[in-house]
């Protein structure tokens, strides 16, 4: 019963924290882990920028009315590793994604499960 609960505040507590990213408000940022470097894609999709970033990497993302924040990594080298993708709003992660491989590619946004 004490798991059900917990979980349940848990799934209540993500879904608040990814809802006031549409509501706007300050505090998120986008990480893209792994080693390597990487195409990263980040923003809102109102507006979003790429770069060829060495990682690890991160960057605060500037939320204004009802806008999702959105994060996407594809590794730049072959090889085994792996790539992670996260969403943060005030230092929680909200969102994050995990791919593994050749130039592989990670992505996730607000709303995401």
């Amino acid at each position: 019963m004490k798991k059900a609960l917990a979980a349940m505040v848990v799934a209540v507590l993500l879904a608040i924290s990814a809802s006031s990213a549409l509501a706007g408000g300050g505090g998120w940022a986008v990480r893209v882990k792994g080693g390597g470097s990487a195409l990263v894609t980040w923003g809102t999709y109102r507006s979003t920028t790429s770069r060829h970033v060495d990682l690890p990497w991160g960057h605060s993302v500037r939320v204004s009315g009802f806008e999702m924040v959105t994060v996407m990594g594809q590794r730049e080298s072959d090889g085994p590793g792996r790539i992670v993708c996260k969403i943060l709003h005030n230092g929680v992660v909200v969102t994050r994604d995990v791919a593994t491989g050749p130039h592989a590619v990670c992505r996730t946004y607000t709303g995401a499960s």
